[in-house]
């Protein structure tokens, strides 16, 4: 599994969270996520693995118990094995509600569709403003709806190209509450930080 980093500046005490069971599609242990939100975010997930066997698992935990956000999400992935194993086209979602960290965690067959600065984005410029304003299924949904995106052809109309366009572009420009994230690995990071 490739890791697509998005997590907020503060760095983690090491330490060994639980990883919870993998119950489904949404796997709300933070109690972030209305029933509502959550079933609409099933029902598109379910659509994606029918339609081309990719999976997409959303997992939000209240607390990372001092263990790193990367460390804990490659566990998730180690445990979880989203995706197929021929074509390792999985992809998790992972939440930190107290830590006020985000994380996707890509496999390697989704790289070339779900990118570093793809992902971190989908972080910086969904998630974010949408938790900073209190949003959180908006934050969710959108986030769910970009991943969808990324996984269509460019060339369909209304689908990865236009939800692409979206996530590249600007929102609010604002910083609040959640804090500072950078998205991407090692140099990207890095520049990204700096933006």
């Amino acid at each position: 599994v490739s890791s697509r980093s998005c997590e907020c500046a503060a760095p983690m005490r090491r330490g060994s969270s639980h990883v919870p069971p993998l119950s489904g599609r949404v796997n709300d242990y933070a109690d972030m996520i209305s029933s509502s939100a959550e079933a609409a975010m099933v029902q598109k997930l379910e659509q994606l693995a029918a339609s081309d066997s990719t999976q997409v698992a959303v997992l939000t935990v209240p607390s990372l118990e001092g263990e790193d956000l990367e460390g804990f999400s490659i566990r998730v992935a180690d445990a979880w094995k989203i995706g197929t194993a021929e074509n390792d086209n999985g992809a998790i979602l992972l939440v930190a509600r107290d830590d006020r960290a985000v994380r996707i965690e890509v496999g390697y067959g989704l790289e070339g569709r779900l990118t570093d600065l793809l992902s971190g984005r989908i972080v910086d410029q969904i998630i974010v403003p949408n938790f900073k304003a209190g949003r959180f299924d908006d934050g969710f949904l959108q986030a769910t709806d970009a991943i969808i995106g990324a996984m269509a052809s460019p060339s369909t109309p209304g689908t990865g190209y236009v939800l692409f366009h979206h996530v590249m572009g600007e929102t609010d420009g604002r910083r609040g509450v959640w804090g500072y994230v950078r998205g991407g690995m090692g140099g990207l990071s890095d520049s990204l930080a700096k933006a």
